[in-house]
């Protein structure tokens, strides 16, 4: 059984304060949430 995390998620582009941010939904939304000021803190 191999556990190692694939990136086999959509990319997905957010626009965040006028900034464009691009993250693959399965391995970086949690990389992206921590980054939303009071969420990750």
């Amino acid at each position: 059984m191999n556990n190692q995390v694939t990136a086999t998620g959509r990319t997905v582009s957010v626009i965040v304060g006028g900034q464009v941010i691009t993250y693959n939904e399965v391995v970086d939304t949690v990389n992206f949430v921590s980054l939303l000021p009071g969420v990750g803190a």
